[in-house]
């Protein structure tokens, strides 16, 4: 292979082309097995498309554009559901649950959904998988 045609190949690694906009579509990476698409509303987790609800998409999407920073509660329910939190909502909670078990996040896996009690959420990813 020439290298003209590595440096082709590799600008297009990781990229998925989107019928809606009749574009490629550069991936918003959590890390090198998991990435979201945010323009299909489609996330994949070690190159296999996982189907998540529209609410757990932008409840992820949410966490991974702060990822390292505490998303509360009321953001998270506001930016996923499109409604403020009311009093004894877990819903958001439920949605969290199902992304974790969806991607399969945890420490072993370099990347996790934390609970900060009383605070939120945050999307962690340790520095040896950024």
């Amino acid at each position: 292979m020439l290298a003209s045609e590595a440096r082709w190949l590799s600008s297009w690694q990781g990229r998925i082309f989107n019928p809606r906009t009749r574009r490629t579509e550069q991936p918003l990476s959590l890390v090198f097995a998991a990435a979201i698409y945010p323009g299909m509303m489609s996330a994949t987790f070690e190159g296999v498309p996982v189907r998540l609800t529209t609410a757990e998409f932008m409840a992820l999407e949410a966490l991974a554009r702060s990822a390292g920073r505490v998303q509360s509660r009321e953001t998270l329910t506001y930016q996923a559901l499109g409604r403020p939190l009311q009093p004894f909502d877990r819903s958001i909670d439920t949605h969290i649950s199902n992304i974790r078990r969806k991607l399969c996040l945890d420490p072993g896996r370099g990347i996790e959904i934390k609970s900060s009690r009383g605070h939120g959420y945050v999307l962690t990813v340790p520095r040896w998988c950024a």
